[in-house]
C-alpha cells in the first residue's frame, strides 16, 4: 500500500527535539541556552513524558550514595528549584532516606524529589517558553527524510491540521523508543542479548491516605522486606489473590498529599 498526502506547512529551525519527556525537555533547554533556534515536538498536549503521562514519581536521587554531594544539577536542578518556588516539589536535600517521600527505603533513596505532576507540566512549559523554545504539541512523528539516503534533513509529523515538515540542522531523538533513529536507518538494539525488555513501571495515585498510620506501621521496622510489605504480597500470591508480577509495594508521598504507588513493576524473572 502506498500513501501520499500534501504537506500543509513547513517549519525550519536550528535544532529539532522530538519527544517532550524529561530528556527532551533537557535537550531543548540545553540547546536553547546556546542561542539556537529550537523546536520541541511532542505528541501529547503537555510536557513531562513518563513523569506526567506515566505518573512515575518521585524523581530519583540526585545525590551520591552517602547523600552528601549533589551530582545531578544543570537543567534538572533549575527545574526543581522553580518547582519548589511554585509549591510543586519538595527539595531533594529535604527528603532523607527512610521517610515517606523516599518510599521508606532504608538506603539508596536519599535526595528523591517528590513533585506535583500538574504543576510540573505548567513549569516545564513556562520555562521552555521563557527560553524561546517553540513548543509543538500534538505532533506525532511519522517519517525521517534524508538527503542522498545519508544525511537527515527533516522530519514529517501528523497533526490535526494535516502533515507538517520540520527541517533542521541538528536532530535530537528523545522519543523514548528511538523512533526517529530507527526510521532514519540508524543502528538500534531492541531488547537485551536474550530478547528481554524492561517492563513498563506504570504508577497510579491514591488520596485519603492516613500518613500517621503508615508511619507507625513502617518506620519502627529496620527490615527492608517488611517496609515493602513483601510478606503480605507473598501470602496473597500463595492464596491466588495477587496475580501481579511485583514482589513488593512501593509507596511515595507527594507534596500535594497524594501518594504514588508502584505495584505494576515486574520483579520476577522472565520465563
Amino acid at each position: 500500500m502506498y500513501f501520499q498526502s500534501e504537506i500543509k506547512k513547513e517549519l525550519v529551525c536550528d535544532v529539532l527535539v522530538i519527544g517532550g519527556g524529561v530528556a527532551g525537555y533537557g535537550a531543548a533547554m540545553g540547546a536553547a541556552e546556546t542561542g539556537a533556534n529550537v523546536i520541541l515536538a511532542e505528541e501529547n498536549g503537555y510536557l513531562g513524558g513518563s513523569a506526567t503521562a506515566g505518573l512515575v514519581a518521585p524523581f530519583m536521587t540526585c545525590f551520591d550514595q552517602q547523600g552528601k554531594k549533589q551530582l545531578i544539577k544543570g537543567v534538572f536542578d533549575k527545574l526543581i528549584r522553580q518547582l519548589v518556588e511554585e509549591g510543586g516539589a519538595i527539595a531533594p536535600e529535604q527528603c532523607c532516606s527512610c521517610d515517606s517521600f523516599s518510599g521508606y527505603k532504608l538506603k539508596g533513596h536519599f535526595g528523591t524529589t517528590p513533585f506535583d505532576k500538574e504543576i510540573l507540566k505548567r513549569v516545564m512549559e513556562q520555562t521552555c517558553l521563557s527560553a524561546n523554545v517553540q513548543l509543538k504539541y500534538h505532533y506525532t512523528f511519522v517519517q525521517a527524510e534524508k538527503l542522498d539516503n545519508r544525511t537527515l534533513t527533516s522530519c514529517l509529523f501528523a497533526t490535526k491540521n494535516g502533515f507538517y515538515r520540520i527541517s533542521a540542522k541538528a536532530f535530537i531523538d528523545c522519543t523514548g523508543d528511538a523512533a526517529v533513529c530507527h526510521n532514519a536507518g540508524g543502528r538500534c538494539q531492541f531488547s537485551d542479548a536474550h530478547g528481554n525488555l524492561q517492563p513498563v513501571t506504570t504508577f497510579f495515585l491514591i488520596d485519603g491516605v492516613d500518613k500517621a498510620v503508615l508511619d507507625d506501621l513502617i518506620l519502627p521496622s529496620d527490615n527492608a522486606n517488611e517496609r515493602a510489605f513483601m510478606q503480605l504480597v507473598q501470602d496473597a500470591k500463595s492464596r491466588g489473590e495477587f496475580p501481579c508480577g511485583t514482589q513488593k509495594v512501593r509507596l511515595y508521598e507527594q507534596p500535594n498529599g497524594v501518594w504514588a504507588v508502584n505495584m505494576c513493576k515486574i520483579d520476577e524473572p522472565f520465563d
